[in-house]
């Protein structure tokens, strides 16, 4: 009997639409299209309720990010990036970073998650069987309230023995090296503040679960 393919392995094709299933009258108000295929991609819709109210709805589309563990130290691949734009500004200082970034049309959140651990990282799995190798430990969808009404759809898999298999190719987000660190430091920044994507936090804490559950033996 044939079994149903898990959502993080469908491919996803098309994200348009998606203001009228809050009103059928909801348009984009705002949109920042990115200039690379991996950077984040938001839009934010707006519309006028029957009682004349303004309501607004925020959706950060679909993203996946692969977390790494180097096989022989247990400790997470993360990438050291700088000279980008944040918050308006180009040239801040450098800051460390999972990979990841936005699923491409008619992708899969786990094809991206292999694909961005390759491009950022120069980063790939022991395991040649991806089903096998990459464990979708956070899958976050809905409507939820951060900083006002966000409809967001983020996926994280983690990979238990990965390697480094050359140098990054991917410099559009200006990548500087990469390096491993220990699971704990990862936490302390995160609770830092220094982690400019602001869901790594939830990531991190989830894939820290999974392992305290299943293989404590490899925190770090």
């Amino acid at each position: 009997m044939p079994t149903e393919t898990p959502l993080h392995a469908r491919p996803i094709n098309s994200f348009e639409g998606w203001e009228k299933k809050f009103h059928p009258t909801a348009e984009i108000a705002y949109s920042n299209q990115p200039p690379g295929d991996n950077l984040p991609f938001m839009q934010v819709c707006e519309w006028t309720d029957e009682l004349g109210r303004k309501q607004s709805r925020v959706h950060i589309v679909h993203g996946a990010f692969p977390i790494a563990l180097h096989h022989e130290t247990h400790e997470v691949f993360v990438i050291k990036v700088g000279g980008r734009y944040v918050g308006g500004e180009q040239g801040v200082a450098d800051s460390y970073e999972i990979p990841g970034g936005r699923v491409l049309r008619g992708e899969s959140p786990l094809l991206t998650a292999i694909r961005q651990a390759r491009e950022e990282a120069c980063v790939e799995a022991v395991d040649t069987n991806p089903e096998t190798a990459w464990i979708p430990v956070y899958q976050e969808g809905g409507v939820h309230p951060l900083n006002g009404p966000v409809v967001t759809d983020q996926y994280a898999f983690l990979c238990l023995a990965a390697k480094q298999v050359g140098t990054p190719k991917d410099r559009g987000e200006y990548i500087r090296s990469v390096s491993t660190m220990p699971f704990s430091k990862l936490l302390e920044m995160d609770a830092d503040g220094q982690f400019p994507e602001p869901m790594v936090g939830y990531k991190l804490w989830r894939v820290q679960n999974w392992l305290r559950k299943n293989r404590p033996d490899l925190l770090t």
